[in-house]
């Protein structure tokens, strides 16, 4: 015990040295990191994933050209709410300026159909630019279609939105483009609630119908080539569209992204497979589930896709008890 005690003075000595840190030594040490990040990561405010040591080599979801920045998450998006947050919890301009920087990037890329695919190209003739709003990509070869996918259009108007609110909807650029964005989303909707894998514009109308079987054998038949214009719920869109419409109606108000999240909640109930499967799988127009990419195979019972669902109409009912808790709560059918 005589020979415990020293060891236990000498710790018990040292914990004031190496305790928790104070709050400004965290927020010096936040801003010297900031700092040095954006001085040598930044693009024209947009960033990528990764980073050599030497900065020399940028990687999003592939090698990044010297011109390029990342939307698909973890890239410019994720980045500016990093910013937004450090603002939140120290008032200090220096991250709000920097979200805005940020935010900047993003609109250069926002496309003529109100979305985003997951990279922005700043020189018009780079082999990614597409055609964007400002007039500055590559009109004429470039793409235009705004994808769903991976949380790409998602995260960049999630972030915008949280900035549109930062900047106490003042900033008539960024609040545009979020109006912008919302709109051609919304037109991007099915009237069954569901969405594509991405738009060029408006969807085409179809029959609403429950989910079922197929008829066929789906190892030789049924593949579709145009995926992209089915209803998917692939890499999570029904939960990250879900967070997106209950941010866009927290923010703004607006009964049109309730309306649109109940929309998207009926169709998740229609889109439910009959027994003895009754989860949820990729689905094309007639209802039916389909393999889609060769690498994604026909899969009835996705772990993934079946559980998003069930967080949507968990968040769904809050929305709508809080939007309704005055007149009465409208519930989905069970």
């Amino acid at each position: 015990m005589k020979r415990l005690l020293p060891c236990l003075a000498f710790w018990v000595s040292l914990t004031p040295v190496f305790g928790a840190p104070d709050r400004g030594e965290v927020i010096a040490a936040l801003k010297k990191a900031v700092t040095y990040y954006s001085n040598h990561a930044a693009l024209r405010g947009g960033y990528v994933y990764y980073y050599s040591p030497d900065f020399t080599r940028r990687l999003g979801e592939g090698e990044a050209t010297a011109t390029e920045i990342w939307v698909q998450p973890p890239g410019t998006p994720a980045v500016g709410g990093a910013f937004l947050r450090a603002y939140e919890a120290t008032g200090d301009r220096f991250y709000l300026d920097l979200a805005k920087e940020a935010g900047a990037a993003l609109r250069h890329g926002q496309l003529e159909s109100g979305g985003w695919r997951n990279s922005i190209d700043f020189d018009a003739s780079g082999p990614r630019a597409d055609r964007y709003r400002d007039g500055r990509g590559n009109g004429g070869k470039g793409k235009n279609f705004s994808t769903l996918d991976d949380d790409i259009t998602q995260s960049a108007l999630r972030f915008l939105i949280a900035l549109d609110a930062a900047t106490g909807f003042e900033d008539a650029a960024t609040h545009e483009a979020v109006k912008f964005a919302l709109e051609n989303l919304l037109a991007a909707q099915f009237p069954n609630g569901a969405f594509p894998q991405g738009w060029t514009g408006p969807v085409e109308s179809r029959p609403e119908l429950p989910a079922s079987f197929p008829g066929y054998d789906w190892r030789t038949e049924g593949r579709i080539k145009n995926y992209w214009d089915q209803y998917t719920l692939n890499d999570g869109a029904a939960g990250t569209i879900t967070d997106l419409l209950i941010a866009a109606h927290e923010t703004y108000e607006d009964p049109k992204f309730l309306e649109a999240l109940t929309k998207l909640g009926k169709f998740l109930i229609q889109a439910q497979l009959p027994a003895p499967q009754r989860a949820w799988a990729q689905l094309d127009r007639s209802m039916i589930p389909s393999q889609n990419k060769q690498l994604e195979y026909l899969s009835f019972v996705r772990s993934l896709q079946s559980a998003q669902p069930y967080r949507t109409f968990l968040l769904l009912q809050v929305q709508q008890f809080q939007s309704t808790s005055q007149q009465g709560s409208r519930r989905l059918d069970p």
